[in-house]
């Protein structure tokens, strides 16, 4: 492992987490801090499992992280949904999730299940690692949990708990590492040009000292005021070049930001207003426009957040679009107009579901008041070169205060420990005078509650999100 992790110039958090991901060891979980150069290290454990004879797969909670997976390391990568489907795992119509048997009808065809494709088939001792696995959720790593061991596969998880957590009941990260000995960290940012932001990002990370995260992000340059919303989405539309990438916290405020933006650049020439299609936001799409495509289709051969360049617009209202990736390997797909119409709009400003795993030159991040912890996190460190934050505000003092509300609404999922503890911070004090004379009070099944109830757990139930 050693003259593998020089080759690939790892530092020494990162080459002890690629000889982890390497092992043969059942469940490995490592955390990296955004630009920690997590896939510097997983293309160096790929390399040295592959010298000792042993396979790896990548898996993404996203089909279009799995993309992205495939072009940067060259190995086989797709979404765990897309995997545990080929083993047969479904949702049937009583709305339960189970495995289907070989020769079962599946649900879903009506027709006998006849197992996994060869490509998904699992050598013995195999790999699979999962990527951005903050975002998974607890039935798909059921699912997935289920599958490698019935093939004696072994399971690495790849990911950061202070980023974005699983749309449904997530925790599956904080679950792992609760239940292992050790956990791999790695801390160390590369990712960014300027070291002294680097180290800030860190901060930024474990959400401590807000007060002095916002002085130093202001005495960087990095924190933008504005006097209105309207003049804060002036300066971006004005200011959006490609290769940009914009932070929002709402869907609502992407398409009010994504229609100055484009008004800016029909007037500048640099988008054609004339023969347009129209998006599944209401907004028109023309030759120029950059947009993402929201739902996995394998015959248009795109994925749910992928971005694209407008080439050019039938009559029809069908769309030709270009990948827009820094890959050289820039695909160019025809949208039909239905999918247009249905599942596709403008991307100059995207929530940061749309922002996690990429990494640009310049990031703006607009805080708002839904704006969380994670959301900010995930904004502020997309851009190499440059992050600010852009917020509507009257003073310092009024935009301290609301990056302190920010850092506090932290919604990245921790996990039902963490979320039984900030459940009991939230009701601290609010107890009745018939709950302070007794003190403690108890469920029928005998469950503690109460301020003084520490002798007994929360029973273990799953969080919906």
């Amino acid at each position: 492992m050693t003259h593998v992790a020089r080759r690939h110039r790892l530092d020494p958090a990162q080459a002890r987490a690629a000889a982890a991901v390497a092992s043969v060891d059942p469940l490995v979980v490592v955390e990296g801090a955004a630009g920690a150069g997590k896939t510097t290290m997983l293309a160096a454990a790929i390399e040295a499992a592959a010298a000792h004879g042993r396979a790896t797969r990548v898996v993404t909670p996203t089909k279009k992280a799995a993309d992205v997976t495939h072009q940067e390391l060259g190995v086989a990568a797709d979404s765990v949904a897309k995997l545990v489907h080929e083993h047969g795992w479904r949702w049937n119509r009583d709305g339960v999730w189970t495995q289907l048997a070989v020769g079962e009808i599946d649900p879903a065809t009506d027709a006998p299940y006849t197992g996994p494709a060869a490509s998904a088939r699992f050598a013995r001792g195999e790999r699979i690692v999962v990527d951005e696995a903050g975002m998974l959720d607890q039935d798909t790593a059921l699912a997935l949990l289920t599958v490698a061991d019935e093939h004696g596969a072994t399971l690495a998880l790849v990911g950061d708990r202070a980023q974005l957590a699983a749309i449904g009941r997530g925790g599956v990260l904080d679950m792992a590492v609760e239940l292992l000995p050790r956990v791999h960290s790695m801390t160390a940012v590369h990712r960014f040009t300027d070291p002294a932001y680097a180290a800030l990002t860190v901060q930024m990370r474990r959400g401590e000292h807000p007060e002095s995260l916002f002085d130093r992000l202001h005495a960087l340059g990095l924190v933008v005021m504005h006097e209105s919303p309207n003049a804060l989405h002036d300066a971006l539309a004005r200011e959006w070049c490609d290769g940009n990438a914009i932070t929002v916290a709402t869907n609502d405020e992407a398409r009010e930001l994504n229609t100055r933006i484009r008004d800016e650049r029909v007037r500048a020439g640099h988008v054609d207003d004339q023969l347009t299609a129209t998006g599944s936001d209401g907004l028109s799409i023309g030759r120029g426009d950059v947009i993402q495509t929201r739902q996995n289709d394998s015959a248009v051969h795109v994925a749910n957040r992928q971005t694209w360049i407008v080439q050019s617009v039938g009559g029809d209202g069908a769309v030709w679009a270009k990948e827009h990736t820094s890959s050289w390997r820039q695909r160019t797909v025809r949208l039909p107009a239905e999918y247009v119409a249905e599942h596709t709009h403008l991307a100059y400003a995207s929530t940061a579901y749309g922002m996690q795993g990429a990494t640009v030159r310049e990031s703006h991040t607009i805080l708002g008041d839904v704006m969380d912890a994670a959301g900010v996190y995930v904004g502020m460190t997309r851009g190499r070169d440059s992050n600010r934050l852009h917020l509507v505000a009257g003073d310092l003092d009024d935009a301290r205060e609301q990056v302190v509300l920010a850092t506090e609404r932290d919604r990245a999922d921790r996990g039902l420990t963490r979320a039984t503890i900030a459940a009991r911070e939230s009701v601290r004090g609010l107890a009745t005078s018939t709950d302070e004379r007794r003190r403690e009070a108890r469920l029928p099944d005998g469950t503690s509650f109460g301020r003084d109830s520490t002798t007994r757990s929360t029973p273990e139930v799953g969080l919906s999100r």
